[in-house]
């Protein structure tokens, strides 16, 4: 008889049964060492992205964990086994939810286990008892030599519902148990190994979980139209001709995405006020106009200036787009130019970047 033991978060053990009065599988230098698990795969190389079309039961990245026990064995009976049991043992109330996950510190994700087998991907399972995930018939190694049991397993990571994004790092309360062991209906067993995976589920650690949109505008060109000098009157004042409307646009945002915008002068790339800059290039060969800039404006809610600065840049502005609607973030703006110095006739090009971030 044996007592089970129960363990931390993520145990897996190695255990050789023994007992009985026949000599049947004899088992020595059991080995089950942790393993490394691979590399999380899935998402842009940054981040794991939730959009409108996540849908719950979505694998959003995964990775492989290649289990291996090793073992020495003299075998007495042609049904001599080696198996690798294992089972979820408690956690996130006690069950697994639909999609065979354990919730983990992030709402709305969980992560799975799963296993190749011979029917196909299957699940680990919620049980009091470990269940067998892979078995082999026990080989005659001999003194020199070892004869290993691999099972192929997975971490996934599932969304289970709305989820603010974040960093998964643990899945709390959670633990598993997997054992090596011989096995045969007359057995006698000799080894008793055990190994600590615990870092394979306090230690996950794969990329940021973002809600994001889809970016409908990719690159809008607006016509400012025609303007005589007569129209700028004033030094570091608006043109009297109105200018120009246009919007910027977001689709298929997750609910809880709350994208943000910054903008930088493509002309002028460290320029961090906010007048965009006229092109110098000329355009029919006609020299650039000189004395204007462009000003960018909100329009609605918030009608605050767009002041520009480097790509990325710890200074630079971002502005905040607000919550979808039906999948949809706008941002509408308007455009018109503004006197800086003394006019001089000619193309009066601007060109602006914008980049878009969530949290």
């Amino acid at each position: 008889m044996f007592k089970a033991l129960q363990w931390l978060v993520a145990l897996i053990g190695l255990l050789c049964l023994s007992g009985g009065a026949a000599a049947a599988v004899s088992v020595k230098s059991c080995r089950f060492p942790v393993p490394e698990a691979g590399p999380w795969i899935g998402g842009d190389g940054n981040s794991l992205q939730i959009s409108e079309d996540t849908s719950p039961g979505t694998v959003l990245s995964k990775r492989g964990v290649q289990v291996i026990g090793s073992y020495k064995a003299n075998t007495g009976y042609p049904d001599d086994q080696v198996q690798i049991i294992g089972h979820w043992t408690g956690g996130g109330g006690g069950a697994l939810d639909q999609y065979g996950t354990m919730p983990t510190n992030i709402a709305g994700i969980g992560l799975r286990w799963s296993y190749e087998s011979s029917s196909g991907d299957k699940t680990l399972p919620f049980s009091l008892k470990a269940e067998v995930l892979a078995m082999k018939p026990a080989e005659n190694t001999g003194q020199s030599r070892e004869d290993s049991l691999v099972l192929n397993m997975y971490q996934e990571l599932i969304v289970t519902g709305p989820s603010p994004g974040g960093q998964v790092t643990s899945l709390p309360g959670a633990s598993t148990q997997f054992y090596l062991q011989a096995v045969n209906p007359k057995v006698s067993t000799l080894c008793n190994e055990l190994a600590d995976f615990s870092t394979l589920q306090t230690g996950l650690n794969p990329p940021p979980i973002r809600n994001v949109c889809q970016l409908q505008t990719k690159s809008v060109v607006v016509d400012m139209g025609q303007y005589n000098i007569g129209d700028f009157p004033v030094l570091n004042g608006a043109a009297t001709k109105p200018g120009q409307d246009f919007t910027l646009q977001l689709s298929k945002c997750a609910a809880e995405a709350k994208p943000k915008i910054q903008f930088t002068d493509a002309s002028k790339r460290d320029n961090n006020s906010a007048l965009l800059s006229i092109s110098s290039d000329a355009e029919g060969g006609a020299a650039a106009a000189q004395g204007l800039a462009l000003r960018l404006s909100r329009v609605g809610g918030d009608n605050g200036v767009i002041t520009f600065g480097p790509e990325g840049g710890v200074g630079t502005p971002h502005f905040e787009l607000g919550s979808p609607q039906s999948g949809m973030v706008e941002m509408k703006l308007h455009a018109d130019y503004i006197r800086t110095g003394t006019i001089h006739p000619g193309p009066a090009n601007g060109k602006a970047e914008f980049l878009i971030s969530y949290p």
